[in-house]
């Protein structure tokens, strides 16, 4: 105990709990009642499902039905990507079924799109294969934890449902 008090001259202080160490760092919100107390039951924030069993401190189990608007909507999958993928380019081509125009640009690099079936529509920007992959970048589960809608509003979620209904 010396020896650390000459070498950083205080006394060290005391190691904190893990709890006291990350207090306040970790919101709750609150999901619903116990059915028994009425106490309210909270979970954290990121752990939030559609369905969950909590047990109060009263010890009486709940089976708490959570609102969709609570859910957290970032529980991508590494086949997301894929979707993505497939979503954007299925989109590519109904825009090339209904275009008059012969040949289209990329809206990033503005070169020729050749094949036309190596194109990808995000919003209203048609990209061909290597903007596509510039665009997308490499961290794609990175940014679709940062925001599910970062490919467009409600793009993962079609997309999901396109490659769920295409397949037989």
């Amino acid at each position: 105990m010396n020896f650390l008090r000459n070498l950083f001259g205080k006394k060290p202080s005391k190691p904190q709990s893990m709890q006291q160490a990350t207090a306040g760092t970790e919101s709750r919100i609150v999901i619903g009642e116990c059915e028994t107390c009425h106490r309210p039951l909270r979970v954290k924030a990121h752990a939030v499902k559609s369905t969950m069993r909590l047990t109060c401190k009263c010890g009486h189990a709940n089976i708490v039905h959570v609102p969709e608007t609570l859910v957290p909507r970032h529980e991508e999958h590494a086949s997301d990507v894929e979707v993505v993928y497939q979503y954007c380019q299925h989109l590519a081509q109904q825009w090339w079924q209904t275009t008059t125009l012969e040949q289209a640009v990329c809206d990033r690099c503005n070169i020729p799109i050749l094949p036309r079936n190596r194109s990808y529509l995000i919003g209203t920007n048609l990209y061909c294969f290597g903007c596509w992959v510039n665009h997308v970048g490499s961290d794609v589960m990175g940014k679709l934890r940062a925001n599910p809608d970062c490919f467009g509003r409600g793009l993962l979620d079609k997309a999901r449902e396109f490659v769920a209904n295409k397949q037989p």
